[in-house]
């Protein structure tokens, strides 16, 4: 028996779905207790898994004197997943197994800006990636898919996103169920992050927690993925945060996404280079590197004066859309993007210092600022959880 086969049962369903949650930590007594089942069915059923290796047992740390319970953990080599992460017009591909390891990944460069072209080359890609690595096909559960923009997580519809010109409206989850045969979610980024966060980084044993990426916001609250009603929970470029120009498409004037618009911080930086203000930044651009949010950041982490100084003024603009999520979620912690941890003083600490007013309304009100473990590129493996969470837990 396979766990394909075994997920066919009440009971299966529920024991794997424990273990599965508990992420190698489920011991024989807990199943007992939280699943309120008899021992002799717990030890017999646990006893049928170990025998047809659908999970495995290990060693746990040893914590007090005496006989230390083995825990319990899905076999990889049951199941897995692939996850896709989209980024402008390049792409990730990760495999992950139900043991969480990664066992096949691929890059792709370019990607056609039309939609529909678009699938076609990532299925390509997604087939030779199992070809490469002779995965099995029937093995197979989900795929996840993440990419910015406006998307309609249940249908799995992109109503309008950068990376996929000429395919707003792209009904992506349909196609990868039409051509792989399995189920598919679709992310936007920022969700994903969280996401990505929660299962390998600093909010590993965290149930409320935030992951702000500067243009939206992944909520995890009371334990799960919070995404909204239809799904499209989590949009903060759009939210007013000042009274002043440029307006947004909606009529107001102030938001997010309006006072941090990459071209005027790049057009700041440019006329202080024009002005004879020394940065490593001319340098780079002399020899052909992209003019980027991530160029500023690095030349900022270098300590180069003009990048430190876009890159404080940039957080004290999300520090005060920090200080409204905060009063609005009240979460654990907030966390900012890896690189924030290279230099805190002008990323992590301006957004501290402006989230401690916030205990002038309320003294016990305490949220951590962090540097988050996982970015962009941990995506497509992060993904990749969500159709094998599915496949366990539905």
């Amino acid at each position: 028996m396979n766990v394909f086969e075994y997920k066919k049962t009440q009971k299966g369903r529920r024991l794997l779905a424990y273990i599965w949650s508990r992420r190698g930590q489920a011991v024989r007594s807990d199943i007992i207790s939280n699943l309120r089942l008899s021992r002799a069915t717990v030890i017999a059923a646990v006893d049928r898994l170990l025998r047809d290796g659908i999970i495995l047992e290990q060693n746990v740390a040893r914590t007090r004197k005496g006989r230390q319970p083995k825990s319990l953990m899905i076999n990889g080599s049951q199941c897995f997943a692939v996850g896709i992460s989209i980024v402008r017009q390049a792409a990730e591909i990760s495999a992950v197994d139900a043991g969480l390891r990664v066992i096949g990944a691929r890059n792709v460069a370019e990607l056609p800006v039309e939609g529909t072209r678009q699938l076609r080359v990532l299925l390509e890609q997604v087939q030779k990636l199992l070809a490469e690595h002779n995965l099995d096909r029937a093995k197979l559960v989900g795929l996840g898919v993440s990419l910015p923009g406006m998307i309609d997580h249940k249908t799995g519809i992109v109503r309008r996103s950068a990376c996929f010109t000429g395919g707003d409206q792209a009904p992506i989850m349909a196609f990868w169920q039409e051509h792989l045969g399995v189920p598919c979610r679709i992310l936007e980024h920022s969700a994903a992050l969280a996401l990505a966060e929660k299962e390998w980084g600093a909010a590993a044993g965290m149930d409320n927690f935030l992951y702000f990426d500067g243009a939206g916001v992944g909520m995890f609250l009371d334990g799960r993925l919070y995404m909204g009603s239809q799904n499209y929970g989590g949009e903060i470029g759009m939210m007013k945060i000042a009274d002043a120009p440029p307006g947004e498409m909606d009529g107001r004037r102030g938001t997010l996404n309006m006072l941090t618009r990459f071209r005027d911080l790049r057009l700041r930086a440019e006329e202080a280079m024009a002005q004879g203000a020394p940065s490593v930044m001319a340098g780079w651009l002399k020899e052909g590197r992209a003019f980027t949010r991530d160029l500023i950041a690095e030349a900022a982490c270098q300590g180069d004066a003009l990048g430190r100084a876009l890159v404080e003024d940039l957080f004290a603009v999300y520090a005060e859309m920090i200080v409204n999520l905060n009063y609005l979620f009240n979460p654990e912690a907030i966390f900012l993007w890896p690189w924030t941890a290279h230099c805190p003083e002008i990323t992590l600490e301006v957004v501290r210092r402006r989230l401690a007013a916030c205990k002038l309304a309320n003294p016990d009100m305490h949220t951590e600022v962090l540097p988050a473990r996982n970015g962009p590129g941990e995506l497509a493996r992060g993904m990749a959880i969500l159709p094998l969470n599915s496949f366990f837990e539905e």
